[in-house]
């Protein structure tokens, strides 16, 4: 993961940054994390405190999630998180992951860009791709 320029803020499930690269990081560090409604309540306020005025682009780092309640993804999916987001890159590693990550594409269908990948860099990459698009923080 990238060089942090913001300090670490531990949730119960997840650790999250900014990067230098303006991209924020949330890794699920527990294995077999079961996303509840608190966690993603819990984190999307890590996130608000991050949140400059422009639309963030979030890596997601999943692949210690066993599973999210229905709850978690509503949350994600969010009208008040699509205010605030620009793009997000889901980091998976298993089948399991995978399909936890398309569930939430398909069933909750964010209103933001967003893309699954294997492999952090191609994420990233996308990511900044994404931020060109965007507009600019006022």
């Amino acid at each position: 993961m990238s060089a942090k320029s913001s300090k670490v803020h531990r949730t119960s499930v997840s650790e999250i940054w900014l990067g230098e690269d303006g991209i924020i990081r949330s890794v699920y560090f527990k294995p077999n994390t079961v996303v509840t409604l608190e966690n993603a309540l819990e984190n999307r306020k890590v996130g608000e405190a991050l949140y400059d005025g422009s639309a963030m682009l979030w890596l997601i780092d999943i692949r210690n999630v066993k599973s999210t309640s229905k709850e978690a993804r509503e949350i994600g999916a969010s009208e008040e998180t699509a205010r605030r987001t620009g793009a997000m890159a889901i980091l998976v590693e298993s089948q399991m992951t995978k399909t936890i990550g398309n569930l939430f594409m398909k069933l909750n269908q964010p209103k933001y860009p967003t893309r699954i990948f294997t492999e952090e860099k191609n994420a990233v990459a996308w990511l900044l791709s994404q931020s060109k698009q965007l507009p600019l923080a006022s």
